[in-house]
């Protein structure tokens, strides 16, 4: 399908808001659902910016003089644009703005590529960044933005390319100006092919100009033609009347047949060396998206950033009153897109813990890595000459420590599925025209495990668990906006709150028996014991993932019949309790919780926690002792791994994929072959990983049996049953 320009609205105001009409962009009337729009707004730094609702950020640039900042935005319209969209500053300044609807491109995967460019000297022709193109004939459209001391400002377009809009600047010295053109839309090219658009030209110019290209690939509408239909030579498992199947979908009230499948393979992206990646593989067929639109973002601010971690009169998180923290200019970092820079789209989230062999799950720092494309040096430590570089000081802000953030939107629900700080910017050479950067970062945690502090005078006596852990993170410097704590549900012996800030949390939470793990969105969250029986999103599944029907289909399921979660003799010692002077010391005694009868079947087989526990009273270690006995007192089968692919059924599996989080309740069926009864089980989550390249994703689940925590709620029970105030206690 050919792709063409509906119309377009522009703007050009001293003004703190811009208003472009969805109806002016549609050439008189509203965007059709799978219309394509560019935005490219530019305007004043050190003002806060407001992204534009329902529009995705594809970069924001900084020009190193004029006070110049362009961004770049798109949007896969749904048929329901209306109204204006709205473009605001925090205050009246000089800005532009310009917004392209096209149709025919593709809704999918809209751009192949896009790159920008800045000028550092003061010429009036102004070169365009170099884009590939990742499948045949796509389009190429270009954008100039500039600061400008003469509001008469003229652009001509690059040649062969057609000029399309240029709003009149405002007035007076300071003026913004941009303009869009584009290649004509419908140019032969092959896949893989470099373009690079001739220099936009002007007559009056300063350094701060900024050029933008992008690579539109078409919407394919016979997707057979392209690549070829493969049939499959095997026969797919029995389906539901709800299953979609690429030959339509099944109908009937019972269970549908086995079918031989008919699966659409669509030849993705190629490369500049003429390797084509992965194809991708859907039975949804070929009008459904098969991926999120995946935001990997860094924060390249003045000052080293946790993008969590609150420090007083800090320039980048120390800013209070306001509704999100930013840096002395702006009040949240300004977030530098990186996605477009993903090698073959590879990557890997790793967070929570890795394998649960114990009544007390500890959690891990989570983790992510991602090679970057640093062809243009961006992303080189060593490149005092790129766009991160703090002009006071001429160092570089690509630096350790930095926030990162990775997100993916789906079906226009965004979801957090990483925050923390960068660990490193690893640069390897793989030829003389081939650069990578290595992105690696950790969460929170890092943060929390590198500050120690001396003891105070002890404090906190009695305070319930949850309280515990906010006196730690107050006593840290950690945002109040950035942490989930629940009350806790036991009370605890008085802290000093010296030594590590993270060691001191896992304590706590080990002392619960709780949760504490550092979220997607980069919060710390504390989850009390009784949450597992309380909370809905653990004591009511909340999705069904098995082997047949309209269960979710999954890749692999890893199941266990080991000793590792087995024990039937629980010994805890309490931390000593500090005394007053003069008073006898406390001599915690050792609480012993035995399950006899499992003894007698399998022996006896010990667990002791690795830490004492900081409660209060040895009652309080005995009850916590048969907590854990009771959820460990006998041999189990369990499942301990789930994977799979969300792609294979998209609208079903892509929420499953990127809204759960740890703690969450599912249910598991395996149907063995040989007959007899399926092996049904609820499992908590314990951890994820998320591991995408190319045109594939895999999540994989780490699981924790919830099959005894099912029972426990039983009035004055000695587990669960002594009620004080409206919490449950031991």
């Amino acid at each position: 399908m050919t792709i063409i320009r509906v119309g377009a609205a522009k703007d050009s105001q001293n003004a703190a808001a811009l208003a472009l009409a969805w109806a002016t962009a549609g050439g008189g009337s509203a965007p059709q659902a799978d219309d394509f729009a560019l935005l490219a707004w530019n305007g004043m730094v050190g003002l806060t910016w407001t992204d534009p609702a329902g529009f995705t950020l594809l970069r924001n640039v900084d020009a190193p003089t004029g006070s110049h900042r362009g961004r770049l935005y798109y949007r896969v319209c749904d048929g329901s644009e209306s109204g204006d969209v709205a473009l605001t500053h925090s205050a009246i300044n000089k800005q532009t703005a310009i917004l392209e609807l096209y149709r025919g491109v593709d809704p999918a995967a809209p751009v192949s590529d896009f790159e920008s460019f800045i000028e550092t000297v003061t010429q009036t022709s102004h070169a365009c960044p170099q884009v590939t193109t990742g499948s045949v004939d796509e389009a190429v459209v270009t954008f100039i933005q500039e600061r400008v001391t003469d509001s008469s400002t003229n652009y001509t377009a690059p040649s062969g390319y057609t000029k399309r809009d240029q709003p009149a600047p405002a007035g007076g010295g300071g003026s913004t100006s941009a303009a869009a053109a584009d290649d004509g839309l419908a140019v032969s090219r092959a896949a893989g092919t470099d373009v690079t658009p001739p220099n936009w030209t002007n007559g009056v110019s300063t350094a701060n100009v900024i050029t933008w290209s992008v690579a539109l690939k078409q919407a394919v509408s016979d997707i057979n033609a392209l690549a070829g239909r493969v049939t499959g030579t095997g026969t797919a498992r029995p389906v539901t009347a709800a299953k979609n199947t690429a030959v339509g979908r099944a109908t009937g009230t019972g269970t549908a047949r086995p079918v031989t499948t008919v699966q659409q393979h669509v030849a993705g992206r190629v490369t500049a060396t003429g390797t084509a990646r992965p194809v991708s593989v859907s039975t949804e067929g070929s009008g459904m998206a098969l991926f999120p639109a995946l935001s990997i973002q860094a924060a390249f601010t003045v000052g080293a950033s946790t993008g969590t971690l609150l420090h007083l009169d800090d320039p980048t998180r120390g800013l209070l009153d306001t509704g999100t923290l930013g840096d002395g200019s702006q009040e949240e970092p300004t977030w530098v897109e990186l996605a477009d820079r993903a090698v073959e789209g590879q990557g890997s989230i790793v967070r929570g813990s890795q394998r649960v062999d114990s009544p007390i799950v500890q959690y891990d720092p989570g983790t992510l890595s991602i090679p970057l494309a640093n062809h243009d040096r961006h992303l080189d430590p060593a490149n005092l000459d790129g766009p991160y570089v703090d002009p006071g000081t001429g160092k570089t802000r690509v630096t350790a420590m930095r926030a990162v953030r990775v997100r993916a939107t789906w079906a226009n629900v965004t979801y957090e599925l990483f925050q923390g700080t960068a660990d490193g910017w690893d640069v390897t050479y793989q030829d003389p025209g081939q650069s990578v950067t290595a992105l690696t970062a950790t969460d929170g945690m890092k943060v929390l495990a590198g500050n120690s502090r001396p003891a105070v005078a002890a404090v906190g006596d009695g305070e319930d668990t949850g309280a515990r852990v906010n006196r730690i993170l107050d006593a840290a410097g950690w945002n109040t906006e950035d942490r989930l704590v629940d009350e806790g549900d036991t009370f605890v012996q008085p802290t000093t709150l010296d030594g590590e800030v993270l060691a001191q949390l896992q304590l706590v939470a080990d002392s619960e028996i709780g949760e504490l793990y550092v979220d997607g969105g980069g919060r710390v969250r504390f989850r009390a014991r009784n949450a597992l029986l309380t909370d809905t999103r653990s004591n009511t599944s909340q999705a069904i993932f098995g082997d047949a029907g309209d269960e979710l289909p999954y890749k692999d399921l890893a199941i266990s019949t080991d000793d590792a979660t087995f024990f039937n003799q629980v010994r805890v010692t309490r931390a000593a309790r500090e005394t007053a002077e003069g008073d006898p010391p406390d001599v915690p005694v050792e609480q012993t919780a035995d399950d006899t009868a499992s003894q007698a079947l399998f022996y006896a087989k010990t667990f002791v926690p690795s830490t004492a526990p900081i409660l209060r009273t040895d009652a309080d270690t005995a009850a916590y002792a048969q907590w854990l006995l009771a959820v460990a007192s006998e041999p189990e089968l369990r499942f301990t791994e789930l994977t799979f692919e969300p792609a294979v059924q998209p609208a079903d599996l892509w929420p499953q994929a990127l809204g759960r989080e740890i703690g969450d309740r599912i249910t598991i069926i395996r149907r063995p072959p040989g007959g007899g009864s399926p092996i049904e089980m609820d499992c908590f989550i314990r951890g994820i990983t998320h591991e995408f390249g190319g045109e594939s994703w895999v999540t994989k689940w780490v699981l924790q049996s919830a099959e005894r925590y099912g029972g426990f709620l039983v009035l004055d029970d000695v587990l669960l049953g002594r009620l004080d105030g409206n919490r449950l206690a031991y």
